[in-house]
């Protein structure tokens, strides 16, 4: 567990770090940078909002994504 989370050389993580690296830009994050109590908490409560949409949205649209069981619009 030592290697994978200090070497980042383990697993998964050899290849995802070009991808974690382009979120990060993508997003505006210095992985080297501490986040305060307060930048923390905005980033919690925007995650969250962005999840209650998403899955609003996915509830609404239900009927019209693929692999609906019932396969007819409401």
């Amino acid at each position: 567990m030592h290697r994978a989370m200090e070497d980042g050389t383990y697993g998964l993580t050899a290849w995802g770090r070009p991808i974690e690296r382009g979120l990060y830009r993508l997003a505006g994050v210095h992985s080297d940078a501490e986040m305060g109590w307060k930048q923390y908490t905005v980033a919690v409560l925007a995650f969250n909002l962005l999840g209650v949409v998403v899955v609003y949205a996915m509830q609404r649209l239900q009927g019209f994504l693929p692999l609906n069981p019932q396969a007819s619009v409401p």
